[in-house]
C-alpha cells in the first residue's frame, strides 16, 4: 500500500540537464546521493533553503531560484528528492524528510550558515518537507529565520478529501507539524489553484503558532504551478517586505494589528478601518491606501491594479464589484497586458504592436464617452459596443 500510494503521490520528470560543475552532491541519512546547487549572492546575509515542487527537478527550476536570489538579495540553495533528476532511489515521504536534512546539515556544518540566517522555502510538495525541517528544528530549540510556503496543503489525503484528522497511511501531515513551529511564517496561495484547494491555507494560516503569523499572500487570479509575469513584482514586494519586517529581527513577536483576517470574504468586519480610507482605485474594493497617500494620484497610478504602487494594498481584496463597471474592468485587464507597470504608473510597452495602439485608442475613446454621457444623466445600454 505504501508504495502504491508513493508511485502515485512522486511524479519525477524526465532528468534535466543542468552543469555539473554547478552542483554539489549530498550523502542523506537514508545512503542516497541527491544533487543540489547553491546560488550566492554578494553581501547577501539570509539564505533560502528551496524545496521545489511535484514534477520538477533542479534543471527546470534552477533559473526561477536564480531570479528569486538576485531580485531578493540572498543566497539560494535548492536540492534534489531522492529519485529526482540525477539521483538514484526511489522517492518517499522518508526520503524526502532525510534529503532536506541532509541540505541543512550541508549548510550549517560545511557553510557555516547560522540558523537565524537560514529561510525555508517550500513550493506545492516542498512545504512538505519544509514544515517537517522547522517544526523538528523549533522542537530542538534551534531558532531558523523563517518559513515560507507556496501553495501548501494540509495533508496528502486531504488533497483529495476532508478526514478531519490525520489518517494511518496520510503523508506529509503539514497540519500537525504547523503548530509546532516557531519562526516566522509566510503563505502563499493562489485562490484559482486546482491542484491544492485554496481553503488549505486558510487552515493551515491558523494552526500556526499565533504570534508566528505574518499578512499572507493570497492572489486571486494566480493558479497552481506560476507566478506570471504580471503579478510578479507584487509577489517579490511581499516576500523581500516579510524578509524586512519579520525575518530580520531577534524577536519574531508580530503585533496583533499586523495580521490579516485569512477569510478573504469575511475579512471587512475584522479589519481596522480607523485610519485608513477606502481605495479609490476601483470602484468598490476593500483594498486600504495610507492617509498620506494622495488619492487623486493614486486613481491614475493603480491601473488596473493596485498592487505594485501601494505597499498598503492587499492583492487578495482587489476586485471590481461594482456590476457597471465590470465590462471596462475586464477590458482595462485585457488593455494591460500592453504595458508595463513601474513607480509612476501604467505606461505603454515600446513593444506594442499597431494594432494594438489603435484598439486601445479607440477605446479610451469609447470609455471617455461612456462616463461623459452618464455624468449628464444619459442611461447607457449595458449591450452598448
Amino acid at each position: 500500500m505504501g508504495e502504491a500510494m508513493s508511485t502515485l503521490l512522486f511524479q519525477p520528470p524526465p532528468p534535466s540537464r543542468l552543469r555539473e560543475s554547478k552542483l554539489v552532491f549530498l550523502k542523506t541519512s537514508t545512503n542516497e546521493k541527491i544533487p543540489a546547487f547553491h546560488i550566492k549572492i554578494p553581501d547577501a546575509e539570509y539564505t533560502i533553503l528551496y524545496s521545489h515542487a511535484n514534477a520538477e527537478d533542479l534543471g527546470n527550476v534552477y533559473p526561477w531560484c536564480k531570479f528569486l536570489a538576485k531580485m531578493l538579495k540572498v543566497n539560494l540553495f535548492a536540492y534534489d528528492y531522492t529519485g529526482y533528476g540525477l539521483s538514484k532511489g526511489n522517492p518517499s515521504e522518508d526520503n524526502c524528510y532525510a534529503d532536506i536534512t541532509a541540505a541543512y546539515k550541508y549548510l550549517i556544518n560545511e557553510q557555516n550558515i547560522l540558523p537565524n540566517k537560514l529561510i525555508l522555502y517550500g513550493r506545492s510538495l516542498g512545504t512538505g518537507p519544509s514544515c517537517y525541517l522547522a517544526a523538528t528544528k523549533a522542537e530542538e530549540g534551534v531558532r531558523l529565520a523563517g518559513l515560507i510556503l507556496h501553495a501548501p496543503f494540509l495533508s496528502i489525503y486531504r488533497i483529495v478529501f476532508e478526514s478531519g484528522c490525520t489518517l494511518m497511511g496520510d503523508r506529509f501531515p503539514n497540519i500537525d507539524y504547523a503548530p509546532l513551529v516557531r519562526c516566522p511564517v509566510l503563505l502563499i496561495h493562489g485562490k484559482r489553484d486546482k491542484i491544492v484547494p485554496f481553503n488549505h491555507s486558510e487552515q493551515l494560516f491558523m494552526a500556526f503558532y499565533e504570534e508566528c503569523r505574518t499578512p499572507p499572500l493570497f492572489i486571486p487570479d494566480m493558479g497552481h504551478n506560476h507566478v506570471s509575469a504580471s503579478i510578479r513584482g507584487m509577489f517579490l514586494k511581499r516576500v523581500k517586505r516579510f524578509i524586512d519586517d519579520h525575518v530580520a529581527t531577534d524577536e519574531y513577536r508580530i503585533p496583533q494589528d499586523e495580521l490579516l483576517s485569512i477569510s478573504m470574504s469575511t475579512s471587512q468586519d475584522n479589519m481596522n478601518m480607523n485610519k485608513r480610507d477606502r481605495c479609490p482605485s476601483l470602484a468598490d474594493t476593500n483594498s486600504t491606501c495610507s492617509d498620506t497617500d494622495d488619492h487623486d494620484e493614486l486613481v491614475q497610478k493603480h491601473r488596473p491594479f493596485c498592487v505594485l504602487t501601494c505597499d498598503e494594498c492587499d492583492i487578495s481584496r482587489v476586485f471590481a464589484a461594482d456590476e457597471d463597471n465590470k465590462k471596462i474592468k475586464k477590458q482595462d485587464t485585457f488593455l494591460s497586458n500592453s504595458c508595463v507597470s513601474n513607480s509612476v504608473g501604467c505606461v505603454e510597452n515600446n513593444r506594442m504592436s499597431s494594432r494594438s495602439r489603435i484598439r486601445r485608442k479607440k477605446y479610451d475613446t469609447w470609455k471617455k464617452s461612456i462616463f461623459a454621457r452618464k455624468n449628464k444623466g444619459v442611461v447607457v445600454p449595458d449591450n452598448i459596443h
